[in-house]
């Protein structure tokens, strides 16, 4: 995430703090333009900017107190009390869950700020401390909030979607290998990549089935773990494959933690398999066989 705090201190008169925020460094046309408009309509307040402060690569679902910016803010805020009007350009820039909105609310008015929402569809400013506004300002976090919930099953769709046309998404499932069969454009690299179908692994779905067996005789993972690490049953990660201990934290300027696959079976990775839902559809398909 890339940050940007701009602007001084007006020490002698009312002043207001400006917030933005983009989802993606391929939106900083749209970063621009929300600075424009709030400092624009700063002036309009006959006020002066004590900062504008600027998330760049943020998701709207990270809470708004999450965001390194969002405390920078609110320290300049503690530490000049003329500080009265706090404005971004739309209530999703705050957020996109209903009640993470209500919360940067509730704090922005605890900080004696009055929250300006620019273009919240009503044709003027939304200003927190008006009784309509409130209303509005409570239809648009139920508004968001749908959006939200939209955005999560669409994805959630064409995830489905993928699985029942045996598509890979992501890695590679144990009982399964990839084969690709095509290509398609990825938006978020703007490139052609390659698409891949998922096959039977027969080796692996043998070890899933010997798996399921002793799951049923009442071991726990970890026996039948160390039952397969003794007969020497190959993991899907062979050993000395790289792999990505902890996953980077770009907000916290963490690179991630990366080390080499020891190829031995952990509990964990037992009960993953058996909770998969390919491997679900695997002994479903299985059992339907033995019965014909």
């Amino acid at each position: 995430m890339k940050t940007q705090d701009t602007g001084g201190f007006a020490t002698d008169a009312v002043t207001a703090v400006v917030y933005g925020r983009v989802s993606t460094n391929k939106q900083a046309d749209s970063l621009d333009l929300q600075e424009k408009r709030a400092v624009e309509y700063v002036d309009h307040l006959n006020s002066a900017s004590a900062g504008v402060f600027l998330d760049e690569d943020e998701s709207g679902s990270v809470p708004f107190f999450n965001r390194p910016t969002a405390q920078r803010l609110f320290a300049t805020v503690q530490a000049n009390p003329n500080i009265k009007h706090f404005v971004v350009g739309c209530v999703d820039r705050l957020g996109r869950n209903a009640r993470d909105l209500h919360n940067a609310k509730y704090a922005i008015e605890q900080a004696g700020l009055s929250l300006h929402i620019l273009d919240n569809g009503f044709g003027k400013a939304l200003h927190s401390d008006d009784p309509m506004d409130q209303f509005q300002f409570s239809l648009w976090a139920a508004l968001a909030n749908m959006e939200l919930l939209t955005i999560k099953k669409r994805i959630q769709t064409r995830v489905d979607e993928n699985f029942d046309n045996r598509r890979l998404i992501g890695t590679v499932p144990y009982g399964h290998d990839k084969v690709q069969d095509g290509t398609h454009f990825d938006r978020a690299t703007a490139k052609e990549k390659p698409s891949y179908m998922l096959v039977p692994n027969p080796a692996e779905q043998a070890v899933i089935l010997r798996m399921e067996r002793q799951e049923a005789a009442g071991c726990s993972d970890y026996e039948i773990a160390t039952q397969l690490n003794t007969d020497g049953i190959p993991t899907k990660i062979p050993a000395g494959t790289r792999i990505c201990v902890r996953r980077p934290n770009p907000r916290a300027g963490f690179p991630g933690k990366w080390g080499l696959s020891s190829g031995k079976w952990q509990a964990s990775q037992v009960r993953k398999i058996l909770d998969s839902r390919h491997t679900a559809r695997f002994l479903a398909e299985k059992s339907l066989q033995n019965a014909a």
